[in-house]
């Protein structure tokens, strides 16, 4: 059994499948599995995935029958891992070589830490740099109030649950939710369980393309969609969901009571500030106009 595990959801994906899983196997640290989870593409995605699975035994290729949607198809990818570390790897994305050495040293040298990440560089669609995207740098937050609010108020995606986190922890968490911006309730719950270690450098080249799903799918219902077809034609309260993740989150936290007290007021701060308000009005309105 492989120490790390890589878990690589894609959805025709042929353009640029193969960079992500050559920056795999060019990794230095070798101790590795890879597990490819087509979500029933519609072009070349599948005869790649094959391909690389029949030349390497540490690459494994699953096809689902169809499409469930980006959620599902991520937890696939975690319940087929057995390794002490896990990540997820985005089909379009790639590593730099010493990403791994670097996470695994890290992971090991802190029992506390539960989640590793590198700096991004961006890239186009041809592999060129295009710019830094710098993120949370977490290392001088040490509480876990401190990490909530971090995640809170970025406004840079979420590159860090690309990052090596350990298996035991995630499993502790919902993964990735059927909704819009599960991944930044999953971030919160993994910074409410223990720290986060942003590496120095920039080892995660995060490709920007006109079919990322972020310009597919702008409108907040549209992305429900995206990450759960089961999603499509219902009326799901994005915002009204969301609040609830992140309260659910805090509750169960492995927190004394005080400090989850204390995450508890931060957040409803940080929805007021944001003024989340108006978002959960619009889902209203919605309902009733659907």
């Amino acid at each position: 059994m492989a120490r790390v595990c890589i878990g690589l959801p894609v959805y025709d994906g042929e353009d640029f499948l193969p960079d992500a899983v050559e920056s795999v196997l060019n990794q230095t640290y070798t101790d590795w599995e890879l597990i490819i989870s087509d979500n029933a593409s519609g072009d070349g995605t599948a005869a790649i995935g094959q391909s690389y699975a029949a030349k390497d035994s540490r690459i494994a290729y699953y096809r689902q029958p169809e499409n469930l949607g980006a959620a599902p198809n991520f937890n696939f990818t975690f319940a087929r891992a057995e390794g002490e570390f896990f990540q997820w790897l985005a089909h379009d994305d790639y590593l730099h070589p010493d990403w791994l050495i670097q996470c695994v040293a890290a992971l090991d040298a802190d029992a506390e830490v539960q989640l590793v990440y590198g700096q991004e560089l961006g890239v186009d669609s041809h592999g060129h740099i295009i710019g830094e995207r710098p993120y949370l740098q977490p290392n001088s937050r040490p509480t876990a109030l401190e990490r909530m609010y971090a995640i809170l108020n970025n406004d840079r995606g979420s590159p860090a649950v690309f990052g090596l986190m350990r298996r035991e922890v995630l499993a502790r968490t919902d993964l990735i939710g059927s909704y819009d911006a599960s991944d930044q309730v999953l971030l919160v719950d993994m910074a409410l369980q223990g720290k986060i270690v942003e590496l120095p450098g920039w080892l995660y080249y995060h490709r920007e393309h006109a079919s990322r799903s972020v310009h597919a799918h702008r409108d907040r219902h549209s992305a429900n969609e995206w990450f759960a077809v089961r999603n499509k034609g219902r009326t799901t309260f994005p915002e009204w969901r969301l609040l609830w993740e992140y309260l659910r989150v805090i509750r169960r936290a492995p927190l004394p009571r005080a400090e989850r007290w204390a995450c508890f007021v931060q957040f409803l701060r940080w929805g007021k500030y944001r003024r989340r308000y108006k978002r959960l009005a619009e889902d209203l309105v919605i309902a009733v106009r659907g």
